[in-house]
């Protein structure tokens, strides 16, 4: 019996039909793996933009994506969905035996279905194939943004991006070699997306970015004689008034986001990228509710705080979840998949995994700490039940069983370790878990078991107070207003 395909049309979505695979237009190509078939299909529907647009399309050929898997007894068929062409609207289908493969794209029309234009397809199809490797090169300049109003970032100049500072703004620019545009665009994404979030773990700063578009101007910089921060753990990876980058993180920018074209990540490099995601979504939700910045002077600590306390609750939780998640999911590959005698499924021990990746890079005590807040974090995974008792505007002593200390947390989490209940908060928790992340991925990728941090780094807390936008000053002792900030 012969493989049926349900057809539709995108202007008419409940009409919907049975066809046999047999009447398709079958083109064999034979790319074997995922990454050179990708690489055929960009190229494709490149030249679908170029030699058959349809006078209405805006110079490209639209795509109804209605994509679809069939299974037969010889081949898989992904359907992809309906294309606009100049020729004609047609189905568009891919054959393969080999998930990632492509033995065969396959044409269906219940119109065209003429030879000259199955040969026009096919030979656009051979030709795409044959032209593979004919790429352009498109340039990027894009600003980042952050929550600091005057911040420099020296200059790094990589073999295929710059990241600096112009005119009080800070800037990374990079090349890509493409099939067309809408690759371009897809790998410029990709490359910022994992950018801000490998600087939120490296640096401590929470930034963004704009939509991208190609930049045609040449970048005016002057190269910089490259300067590298040292180990930190507190506060924000800057000197004076300007970031800096550990040596190990320039090199990993420059060996594995930008590169000329395709991300060829180890799972090592990839789960550690997306620990580096949950630590920016983690920095996300506490932009939101926590101190933004602490001052410490010989008597009292200040804060630079958001008026807005609005979901604080929620948002702590989610907060702490995301920072514990980062360890999990960086320390994957280090895990102990122990495998269970009686099922034969892998057995994670992920609890244990957080504890023992954090006592690695700072002490048992501390390791302790985190699988307690591991087990805060399961609970309210699993039970819905969260971190914290409150909304933290008008603290009051209260009573909260639910908690290890026995009292209303405010602020911070309460976690049972060591013998003892330790008072912890999200801007402890951050700190802890970038600088493990940061030990984690020197060691792994470039051989640094450094992980002493020589003293206490001079972060000028009080200069980045003037920084911020959509504060307050505010005091934690009753009734003291606060006028003015003077160094000591």
């Amino acid at each position: 019996m012969t493989l049926k395909i349900k057809v539709s049309n995108p202007f008419l979505p409940n009409y919907v039909k049975e066809v046999d695979f047999e009447d398709f237009e079958r083109i064999d190509v034979g790319i074997k793996g995922e990454m050179d078939s990708n690489h055929f299909l960009w190229k494709l529907w490149h030249l679908f933009d170029l030699q058959y647009a349809p006078s209405n399309g805006k110079g490209f050929a639209p795509w109804a994506y209605l994509p679809q898997r069939y299974i037969g007894k010889k081949n898989q068929i992904l359907v992809l969905g309906n294309i606009n062409t100049a020729l004609g609207n047609f189905h568009v289908a891919i054959s393969y035996v080999t998930k990632g493969d492509i033995d065969s794209v396959c044409f269906y029309s219940g119109i065209h279905n003429d030879k000259p234009t199955y040969k026009k397809l096919r030979a656009i199809v051979l030709q795409a194939k044959n032209e593979i490797n004919q790429l352009e090169t498109f340039h990027y300049q894009v600003e980042l943004f952050s929550n600091f109003d005057k911040l420099n970032f020296h200059t790094y100049i990589g073999n295929h991006f710059k990241l600096y500072s112009q005119n009080e703004k800070i800037y990374v620019s990079f090349d890509v070699t493409c099939a067309d545009k809408y690759e371009a665009y897809h790998i410029g994404m990709e490359r910022m997306k994992y950018l801000v979030a490998f600087l939120a773990v490296e640096t401590n700063i929470l930034f963004d970015y704009p939509f991208i578009e190609n930049f045609s101007m040449v970048d005016n910089i002057t190269e910089e004689q490259p300067v590298f921060m040292q180990n930190y753990i507190d506060g924000y990876s800057i000197s004076g008034d300007t970031v800096l980058l550990s040596k190990e993180g320039f090199q990993f920018l420059d060996q594995f986001i930008f590169v000329e074209r395709d991300l060829c990540l180890t799972h090592l490099v990839k789960y550690f990228l997306l620990g580096c995601i949950h630590v920016q979504d983690g920095m996300k939700e506490q932009e939101g509710f926590d101190d933004i910045v602490k001052a410490a002077f010989p008597t009292l600590t200040y804060a630079a705080m958001r008026k807005q306390v609005k979901n604080r609750q929620e948002k702590y939780t989610h907060c702490i979840m995301h920072y514990l998640s980062a360890i999990e999911t960086a320390s994957f590959e280090d895990g102990d998949h122990e495998t269970c005698a009686w099922c034969g499924n892998v057995k994670y021990k992920i609890g244990a995994r957080v504890k023992d990746f954090i006592t690695k890079y700072f002490n048992e005590k501390l390791g302790n700490i985190y699988k307690g807040l591991y087990n805060i974090r399961s609970k309210y995974l699993h039970t819905g039940i969260l971190s914290t008792s409150g909304d933290f505007l008008n603290a009051r002593p209260l009573l909260d069983i639910g908690t290890d200390l026995g009292l209303f947390d405010a602020s911070f989490v309460s976690v049972r370790a060591n013998g003892y209940v330790s008072l912890v908060s999200a801007m402890n928790i951050k700190e802890w878990t970038t600088f493990g992340m940061r030990c984690f991925y020197h060691e792994k990728m470039y051989g640094n078991k450094n992980y002493e941090v020589e003293e206490s780094y001079n972060n000028n807390s009080e200069d980045y107070i003037k920084h911020f936008s959509d504060i307050v000053l505010k005091s934690n002792v009753e009734g003291l207003e606060i006028t003015g900030i003077e160094p000591t």
